[in-house]
């Protein structure tokens, strides 16, 4: 039997602390679980010392693992405290959106709303705004969104990087007044 290494991640004021557990080994998982609670009430008790407070609102925990392992892992919650932290689908960290299994739907199905809405309002502005200003505007907006953190995007699904290119499409469509079905490649690579 192939053993499944899993990575528990939790975000405690701002900072993210990672541990690996082997869900297999029962005692090695409960034993590393006590550890990452010890280490947070330590730093709950830091932070008291230094008149601060830590809020358990703001305070995500999420279980790393293939999909496979993700459909059949029992993920316990984890103490803080008094309160009790369960584990999340999905957390955000510096704007980048982690998902379990790790296959960057949710940070690209993201990435689309926001561009697509952008792109819808500055289609409507094309009319008052010089070329230079209006690829600019798309720089700010759109690129600027698809760019950020793409090393992490390494390696995702042919599926999401194609919704990608397609807001890359409709960028270039707007920047150069092109209609919708014309073809798309030759407008690229002029654009760079």
């Amino acid at each position: 039997m192939l053993s499944v290494q899993l990575t528990l991640c939790v975000q405690v004021w701002g900072h993210t602390a990672y541990i690996s557990l082997d869900p297999d080994n029962e005692l090695n998982f409960s034993s590393s679980l006590k550890n990452l609670e010890h280490c947070i009430a330590v730093i709950r008790l830091w932070m008291t010392h230094i008149l601060l407070s830590l809020n358990n609102n703001k305070t995500n925990i999420i279980y790393l693992a293939s999909p496979h392992c993700v459909k059949s892992l029992k993920t316990p919650a984890l103490q803080m405290g008094t309160s009790s932290i369960t584990p999340n689908g999905s957390v955000k960290n510096l704007g980048f959106i982690f998902d379990q299994c790790i296959n960057m739907y949710e940070h690209v199905t993201s990435v689309c709303r926001v561009t697509y809405y952008n792109l819808k309002n500055i289609r409507r502005l094309t009319t008052f705004l010089t070329k230079k200003a209006l690829l600019t505007v798309v720089h700010a907006f759109v690129t600027f969104r698809i760019d950020y953190c793409n090393s992490l995007l390494y390696g995702i699904s042919n599926y999401n990087t194609n919704r990608l290119q397609r807001i890359q499409n409709s960028a270039a469509r707007i920047v150069t007044n092109t209609r919708k079905y014309d073809h798309i490649n030759p407008i690229l690579e002029k654009q760079h």
